[in-house]
Parts: structure tokens; C-alpha cells; sequence
């Protein structure tokens, strides 16, 4: 019978953190309306404050702002007006790293957007190097009306090879003694 379980205690040495601090990216957000937008109303039921709008996006955001900027990753997502007396927008995206260091990593993001036009968003998760990942995006305005300057704190699980090492083990004994022989794993 295949296992398709394992478990393995965790202990203090086992059980590691990475942080990270991902500073001067810079969020680009081109509605609909001008050249090669990067979000794209879907709902708009015309109501005050762009409440009940809704929108998909897929902002870049680079290492500056300048000609000599370098995509670094794209907040993949949607967006929702939801203060119907304050004109907050909701956001909820996958922030999908394409640079070559963090390619195939992401996070997941979470927050609210007003005025002021700066605050923080909730990372909730994350995968490949942000596996498990907690922290804060924190946003502000920049001079250039369609940049967003982002710093990134991250805390993240650093896994051990603690349930590779137990599977590894069973698996040799079963191998050498063979399978009806070892009653529980070691």
C-alpha cells in the first residue's frame, strides 16, 4: 500500500526562519483608458466613489523607475471599490517573481487602499522561496503619478529535511530486511 503521509516531530533546530527585505520596487499601474493598460474593469455598476467596481490586474513592478528599469515580478489579481463613502479599493493579488534570483516564487497579498494613498498589505503566503511566508507590503506614492514605491518584509519557513530523512530511512530497511519485517517507521 503506497503512503502518501508522512509526519515528523518538530523541534527547535528543526524548525527555521529566513526574513526578507525587498526595498526601492517600484508598482506600476496603468488603468483602462491609457496606453497598454495593466488592469481592466470587469464590473462597473456606476455608482459614487467607483464603489462595485471590479478589476483584474497584472501591474509590474520593476527595481526603479527609470529607462533602465528591470521587471522584477507582476501583481497578479483583482481589485474592488469598496468604500462607498471613502472610495477605498480592495486588493488581493499573487505577487509572481520572474526575476532570475526569485523566479517561480511568489506571495500572497491582501489589503486595502485609500487616501492617503500609502499604507500596508498583509502577506498571507507564499511559495518557493517565500514558502509559508508572513509580513507587510508597505506602499507609498512616488513623483511619477503611476508608481506605487513598495518595501517588502517577509518571514518565511526555512524546511529541513527531516520528513525526507525518516522516508529515506524506511525506505532502505524495507529494501534490505524487507516490508513485512519492520513494523513501524524509525
Amino acid at each position: 500500500m503506497a503512503k502518501y503521509l508522512q509526519s515528523a516531530p518538530v523541534s527547535q533546530e528543526v524548525l527555521q526562519h529566513k526574513e526578507f527585505l525587498l526595498d526601492g520596487l517600484f508598482m506600476e499601474q496603468r488603468s483602462q483608458g491609457v496606453p497598454n493598460p495593466n488592469e481592466a474593469f470587469i464590473v462597473n455598476p456606476g455608482l459614487p466613489m467607483q464603489f462595485g467596481i471590479t478589476a483584474v490586474t497584472d501591474y509590474e513592478i520593476y527595481d526603479g523607475i527609470g529607462p533602465d528599469k528591470k521587471l522584477v515580478a507582476r501583481a497578479q489579481g483583482s481589485s474592488m471599490g469598496v468604500g462607498s463613502t471613502e472610495g477605498t479599493w480592495s486588493f488581493c493579488f499573487n505577487m509572481v517573481f520572474v526575476d532570475e534570483r526569485l523566479r517561480g516564487s511568489s506571495l500572497k497579498v491582501l489589503g486595502n487602499c485609500g487616501l492617503p494613498l500609502e499604507g500596508e498589505w498583509a502577506i498571507l503566503g507564499g511559495t518557493g522561496e517565500f514558502a509559508y511566508a508572513q509580513g507587510v507590503v508597505t506602499f507609498k506614492p512616488t513623483t511619477h503619478k503611476l508608481f506605487k514605491e513598495l518595501q517588502i518584509r517577509a518571514l518565511c519557513l526555512n524546511f529541513s529535511s527531516s520528513l525526507s530523512v525518516v522516508y529515506t530511512y524506511t525506505f532502505c530497511l524495507q529494501f534490505i530486511h524487507g516490508s513485512e519485517r519492520i513494523s513501524k517507521t524509525h
